[in-house]
């Protein structure tokens, strides 16, 4: 038996599910109990997928998301074994397969209808993030310059907005009846990534525009559905490069300029890793502290962070270099049959926001978020359920 959506029990508890795991989390910074209010949405939210998935009384089990199983797995190992326990990486390590599970049995019973729902999420939360809840109405909270939005960390908002977009454009592309919807959610997510004033929305923009312009041309769109494995090459040697340019070297001074310090924490980073390179630190096991956290006024801020603003980095410095393989085949798993797509509009559209994403992630930790793996089971599901079939 598979869901229908328009059964109410059934699009009460998807939206149940879904709701926890894209819940703004501003106001986290300043309560413990709002913080608490969403810790128990989703466990709320993940008993409710959980019944979703009994009442169709199939599970279905990806390779893509056995594999990121086994990299949490990895991920609790090395923690345990270098910090005695788990402390900050519950949701890291036991929440995110837990979501892909459920989120990929979801997609796979209706893609369609749960994207719409996902997107509807979308909508309501990117609106508030510029209106209600803006720096503008709640300046003593959700100041840019401070970094703090309603969503959250600034940082964030290139990966939700991007996830909002491709949204949109597969309602656009897709489903005549939600095109203007799609538009809506397209509009508010550039709106968002220019509010947010960061240098990985701005990057994302650029290259969205770029694909956009390049992708009128047949010829440019075969390229890039045709060579999408060599792109992703091209991506892992290009950050490995960038992460190991030295301070001292032409190009390192280059990064210093145009990477808002970015470079520096790489620079701090990669050393590092170096020191435990096979499986990392666990979990936030390790802290980077560039020169600026000495003239911070808290004390825990003095002792650095754990965020690399790379997700190569990121990967390595958890779970070294056995999580960065896992990872990288569970990503090639998770995007390899977006080339069986019969329609190569949408096969074009996946590829660049594909790309899109990559490049944010050359600048920010993406895995430190749900957004990617959201983006990661869309596409996954989607273009198993598509690919015989033309769109």
């Amino acid at each position: 038996m598979v869901f229908k959506l328009n059964n109410l029990v059934y699009k009460i508890l998807i939206y149940i599910t879904l709701i926890p795991f894209l819940m703004p989390m501003g106001w986290e910074s300043y309560s413990n109990t709002y913080k608490n209010i969403v810790d128990l949405m989703s466990v709320i939210g993940i008993l409710a997928g959980i019944i979703v998935i009994i009442m169709n009384r199939k599970i279905h089990l990806k390779k893509a998301v056995i594999l990121i199983i086994v990299s949490c797995l990895e991920l609790l190992l090395t923690t345990i074994i270098h910090q005695g326990g788990v402390n900050e990486g519950i949701k890291k390590i036991f929440i995110v397969p837990i979501l892909c599970l459920i989120l990929s049995n979801l997609l796979i019973y209706n893609h369609r209808d749960v994207e719409n729902m996902i997107a509807n999420i979308l909508i309501i939360i990117l609106l508030m993030n510029i209106t209600i809840f803006s720096q503008y109405l709640f300046p003593q909270y959700f100041l840019v310059e401070k970094h703090i939005t309603f969503i959250g960390h600034v940082q964030s908002i290139s990966m939700i907005s991007t996830l909002g977009i491709l949204l949109g454009l597969l309602k656009i592309k897709s489903q005549n009846k939600k095109k203007y919807s799609g538009i809506v959610i397209i509009l508010l997510s550039v709106v968002n990534m220019i509010y947010s004033d960061t240098d990985a929305s701005y990057l994302g923009l650029v290259a969205m525009l770029m694909l956009v312009l390049l992708g009128r041309y047949t010829v440019i769109r075969k390229i890039i559905n045709n060579y999408m494995s060599v792109i992703g090459l091209g991506y892992f040697f290009a950050n490995i490069y960038i992460l190991t340019a030295t301070s001292a070297s032409t190009f390192g001074k280059l990064l210093q300029m145009i990477s808002s310090g970015r470079s520096f924490v790489w620079n701090i980073g990669i050393p590092l890793v170096k020191e435990k390179i096979l499986f990392g630190y666990g979990a936030y096991g390790i802290k980077i502290a560039p020169f600026w956290t000495k003239w911070s006024t808290n004390i825990q801020d003095k002792q650095g962070f754990n965020y690399a603003h790379n997700t190569i980095l990121q990967l390595l410095l958890d779970g070294g270099i056995v999580l960065l393989m896992l990872s990288m085949i569970s990503l090639w798993l998770c995007v390899k049959n977006v080339s069986k797509l019969k329609s190569e509009k949408i096969q074009y559209i996946f590829n660049s926001m594909i790309i899109v994403y990559l490049l944010i992630s050359t600048v920010e930790s993406v895995v430190e978020y749900y957004y990617i793996f959201i983006f990661l089971m869309i596409i996954l599901c989607y273009s198993i359920k598509c690919s015989v079939k033309n769109e």
